[in-house]
């Protein structure tokens, strides 16, 4: 009989990143990403997910350097579901000396909801996550898109601007 013991296989993984590395890291990068896992015939827990067209699991994986992990899951959740748990996972195992570490959490915004964000900021993470185009965004940077319209008809060419925004999930709520 096989027996499996995920927590202690969720520790190995993150002892050999560690491990892997000779000197504490000066920065951590982890980056967030779902995408589809296709599944063929009437495999147990499959569902049709409508942004990949196709019947498929929704794997959530975290990139550090080379190093990868995967968390199969079902697709009948948000892409961004078990993130918050599987960044503070990661972040906790960390020893001792690597909590001094720079961590930095990076992902599109499908990864843009609260539970993340504001567990980075209480937990002292910083992150680089995407943010869906919305009415808020939009006027913070419309003299940018004005700027860059201009210059589009200017030069007939396509444009781009590139915008930085500070955004705080729990001080800039209105």
């Amino acid at each position: 009989m096989i027996t499996i013991h995920p927590a202690a296989i969720d520790r190995l993984f993150v002892a050999l990143y560690v491990k892997a590395h000779a000197t504490t890291a000066r920065e951590i990068i982890l980056d967030l990403d779902a995408t589809d896992d296709p599944v063929h015939r009437a495999q147990r827990g499959r569902f049709f997910h409508g942004h990949y067209g196709q019947y498929c699991y929704l794997p959530l994986y975290t990139f550090a350097a080379s190093t990868a992990c995967f968390r199969l899951r079902l697709a009948d959740d948000d892409a961004s579901a078990a993130a918050t748990e599987e960044v503070a996972r990661i972040v906790s195992q960390l020893p001792a000396v690597w909590r001094a570490v720079w961590i930095i959490v990076r992902a599109g915004s499908g990864f843009c909801r609260d539970p993340l964000l504001r567990w980075c900021e209480t937990h002292a993470v910083d992150f680089v996550i995407g943010f869906a185009k919305n009415a808020r965004l939009t006027e913070c940077v419309a003299d940018d898109l004005a700027a860059t319209w201009m210059q589009c008809v200017d030069t007939d060419a396509p444009s781009r601007a590139f915008a930085e925004l500070t955004n705080q999930t729990f001080d800039s709520r209105s």
